[in-house]
């Protein structure tokens, strides 16, 4: 589930709990493609450290991917950065980076099991 959505300092902080699936996944990027200062923000934080499980499949990634190359198209300018606390999130994340990569995203993306070294990335 979402416990927030955040926007301070250009950047966008997406917390998730529990059980996330798909479709809470594509809520929390439709909301900030779609938020007002999407076009001049300059990074995302999407934090999955309290996570028990993530429904998603390969296919849905690669649509997030998708959706991602979209809106680079109003922002190519975005690091993108995801922290995971098990196995299995961290696996998606890094398929989503993969994805990026087949799509030709020009967004940044880095995936870590630390908070830290996240914020730092970011900065």
């Amino acid at each position: 589930m979402i416990e927030s959505i955040t926007y301070d300092k250009n950047q966008f902080k997406i917390i998730f709990k529990d059980i996330v699936t798909s479709k809470e996944i594509f809520e929390a990027n439709e909301y900030i493609i779609k938020h007002q200062e999407f076009k001049t923000s300059l990074s995302q934080l999407w934090i999955y450290s309290d996570v028990k499980d993530v429904q998603l499949e390969s296919e849905e990634i690669r649509r997030v991917a998708v959706q991602d190359k979209k809106a680079s198209l109003l922002n190519p300018d975005i690091k993108v950065a995801i922290v995971s606390n098990e196995l299995l999130s961290f696996g998606l994340s890094r398929t989503y980076q993969s994805y990026c990569r087949v799509e030709d995203l020009p967004w940044e993306v880095f995936v870590t099991y630390s908070l830290d070294e996240a914020q730092e990335w970011l900065n």
